[in-house]
């Protein structure tokens, strides 16, 4: 609580989680091939991006893991650690990374709902129509049509609309960016138009320039 009280949180946050390595009993214990160490207690953490200062977290507690019926494991850790500090974090326009885990549109329709700026990797596999699974679907468009010849840099920004439980709407936007691979975000403001250093081989020679890069791309790295 005193550190939540005196350290002065910045405008750019993001939420991610931590592990712990643990191999000793316990059902508060996870299990995740893909992580450095398999078995470990889960942490859920919100980080000031710019000192990498850890703001607030919750352990994951298995299967006594408290949420509200209706919210999605995805969604709620987002909520969790945004809505239980002190001060609030309501309203200040900050700043929230997440990655592809936690993007989802019922998070990013909560953060706008709350006064969160939202930016997210996310998988094209996400981009769909609304269907009984996914209530409150992403945006259809947004991503590169497979048989499309892309350069580059090139880029691609579809508007959308997220729903919320309280009926109310959303603006979003869908942005595709040719990187080595397509890289998708969904944000809650829109992206305008910067530029990245890259080295690209051109005519079987690498050649060094600037290359168009939505913003959105930027804020993400610079936040996640």
């Amino acid at each position: 609580a005193n550190n939540q009280a005196y350290f002065r949180l910045g405008h750019r946050i993001d939420v991610d989680e931590a592990v712990i390595p643990w191999k000793g009993r316990h059902k508060a214990r996870c299990y995740n091939p893909k992580k450095p160490f398999k078995f470990h207690f889960k942490k859920f953490m919100l980080n000031d991006a710019d000192t990498g200062y850890n703001f607030n977290f919750y352990y994951y507690g298995g299967k006594d893991e408290t949420r509200p019926v209706d919210m999605p494991a995805t969604t709620w850790p987002v909520v969790h650690l945004c809505s239980s500090t002190s001060p609030s974090l309501h309203g200040k326009n900050h700043l929230v990374a997440l990655d592809n885990w936690f993007t989802s549109s019922r998070t990013h329709s909560w953060l706008a709902q709350h006064g969160f700026q939202g930016v997210g990797t996310v998988g094209p596999n996400k981009l769909s129509l609304v269907t009984p699974k996914r209530p409150q679907g992403f945006p259809s468009g947004g991503i590169f049509k497979k048989a499309a010849t892309r350069n580059k840099g090139a880029y691609l920004v579809h508007k959308g609309r997220l729903l919320s439980g309280d009926g109310r709407g959303h603006d979003c936007y869908v942005t595709a960016w040719q990187d080595r691979h397509p890289v998708h975000v969904l944000s809650t403001y829109p992206p305008t138009l910067g530029s990245c250093r890259r080295k690209v081989k051109v005519n079987g020679q690498f050649v060094e320039g600037d290359w168009p890069r939505p913003s959105v791309v930027h804020h993400y790295n610079k936040t996640m």
